[in-house]
């Protein structure tokens, strides 16, 4: 099916998960699981509105605490439960999105231009989040919201909204029986929907003359969400636990 964005100001990658066909022949209810990057940058009239609309209750935020201090701050409705779950620690440069890595990356240089490509290194950054158990006792607590929910929508989301959302879209698509090219398709759409953006970054990294090359491959690959990085993931998951439901 085609994947659509909802469309909301200041929003590049905000969707409902729902919608999908199971293997079984049923489908996934809409407007229960939404996806999204940031949600400060989003026009704060409209967000509401849409928070409103969607019945939503709970927000996961799966960012970073330097991303959460670093973001505008937002005052969510009263009735909006607000869960901050930071799936990655440090260690995960690049992909978090903080102000300050540009710093730490350059530190990082040599050691992350040993890797074979950009989409190697990708892969490898992919892997390392879900055997890491910092990022497996995250994903844990992720789940403990997931099975408590009661009533109304959850909406949960990272910075770019393709990354770790992005694997937390596979888990919970997975668990639902929706079908792996339909899993790959969702994640691969956060391609289209950040073209815009990820343009706007690549001329910007291209212009920086003093990067490596190889260093350069890198940061233009932490902004896409290639088909093959999901791909990879879920057959390192399979080869090490069986399945994606075994490892969850």
């Amino acid at each position: 099916m085609e994947v659509k964005r909802i469309e909301l100001k200041g929003a590049r990658n905000t969707r409902d998960v729902g919608q999908y066909q199971t293997e079984d022949g049923r489908k996934v209810k809409s407007k229960v699981f939404f996806r999204s990057g940031r949600l400060d940058k989003i026009n704060r009239k409209h967000l509401l509105q849409f928070l409103k609309e969607n019945n939503v209750r709970t927000i996961i935020d799966l960012r970073t605490q330097i991303e959460v201090n670093e973001g505008g701050k937002l005052q969510y409705p009263e009735e909006i439960d607000y869960y901050h779950i930071p799936v990655l620690n440090q260690e995960f440069f690049g992909i978090t999105h903080e102000k300050n890595m540009s710093k730490v990356m350059f530190k990082e240089r040599k050691r992350i231009t040993s890797e074979a490509s950009g989409d190697d290194y990708m892969i490898n950054m992919y892997k390392s989040i879900v055997f890491n158990p910092s990022s497996q006792r995250h994903f844990r607590a992720f789940f403990d919201l997931l099975l408590e929910y009661q009533e109304g929508s959850i909406i949960y989301h990272c910075t770019g909204g393709k990354d770790r959302t992005g694997i937390a879209t596979m888990f919970i698509l997975t668990l639902l029986g929706v079908s792996r090219e339909d899993i790959l398709d969702d994640f691969e759409a956060s391609e289209w929907f950040n073209r815009k953006y990820n343009r706007s970054r690549s001329i910007a990294i291209n212009s920086i003359l003093f990067f490596h090359p190889r260093f350069k491959e890198i940061l233009l690959a932490m902004l896409h969400s290639k088909r093959i990085y999901m791909e990879k993931l879920i057959e390192a998951i399979e080869e090490k636990y069986g399945s994606v439901i075994n490892y969850l």
